[in-house]
């Protein structure tokens, strides 16, 4: 019964990270609509961006302190707990809802389209719709490729922050990134209208910052190691390598072909005949 409790109420933890995202991700295509960009990659780029950073904040970092304050607050009570483990605790359900039950979800603006049509045409004397609207329910859902890269970084973020206390948390996102691969294609070749023609910034950027992430995965063998080990001088060792790998620009020095495209597909033709190719 305690161990049922105990899921619950991560259950119900998780619910509310993933709607306060939800919120961030609107907020956050409102207010950099407001900018001025020079292209439409330069926006998703942006926005892309924004939500990495801000989703992983309230996904990985605001319920870590949370915890810390609770702990902080038991101990004056003399309670004996444990920072790490009650952060473990939520953990499971949280890498489940955001590795697994997130790919699921990509082809729910779909199914509900097709919810709408349903019961427009079956009574189609019935519906208050304008044309406009009527326009935008059969047309097909926006593959959103912003989100994507996002929900990659963010996974990738916090899979390493947290594998030193939750190492099935790398299991369940190698899952969660193999059911998302093929559920997307599937989408991108079924579901998905046809997308914007983007160039190779977006790739290129998540590439080149790569570092980022392993940054953020020495902090966090920093920082739960702390506890454990009174010598925790390899940790802070990786933090100060990454953090100067950050700094010094050396993929300047390193060409990679990262995604697998030519450039004559783009040099050679026009962007409107270039379609995207899973490599």
């Amino acid at each position: 019964m305690h161990l049922f409790v105990k899921y619950l109420l991560s259950f119900f933890i998780t619910l509310i990270i993933s709607g306060i995202n939800l919120i961030l991700e609107e907020v956050l295509t409102k207010l950099t609509l407001l900018e001025k960009h020079i292209s439409r990659t330069n926006f998703y780029l942006s926005l892309s961006i924004k939500i990495t950073i801000f989703t992983f904040f309230n996904s990985a970092i605001i319920p870590l302190l949370s915890k810390h304050l609770i702990v902080k607050r038991q101990l004056k009570y003399h309670y004996n707990l444990d920072r790490n483990t009650l952060v473990r605790n939520d953990m499971l359900i949280l890498f489940l809802v955001n590795s697994i039950v997130t790919p699921i979800l990509w082809s729910a603006p779909y199914l509900i389209k097709q919810i709408q049509i349903y019961f427009i045409e079956r009574k189609p004397d019935r519906h208050h719709k304008t044309q406009r609207q009527l326009n935008k329910i059969y047309e097909l859902p926006d593959m959103k490729i912003t989100f994507k890269y996002s929900f990659l970084a963010k996974t990738l973020a916090m899979t390493l922050f947290y594998l030193p206390i939750f190492p099935l948390g790398f299991v369940i996102s190698a899952i969660g990134f193999v059911l998302g691969y093929f559920l997307e294609l599937y989408n991108f070749t079924h579901l998905y209208k046809r997308p914007e023609m983007l160039d190779e910034m977006i790739t290129k950027v998540y590439a080149d910052n790569f570092i980022i992430v392993l940054f953020i995965g020495a902090i966090g063998d920093y920082f739960f190691f702390h506890d454990i080990f009174n010598n925790n001088k390899m940790s802070l060792a990786n933090i100060i390598i990454f953090g100067v790998l950050i700094i010094v620009p050396y993929t300047k020095f390193i060409t990679c072909n990262f995604v697998g495209i030519d450039k004559s597909e783009y040099h050679d033709y026009a962007l409107s005949e270039v379609y995207f190719t899973f490599f």
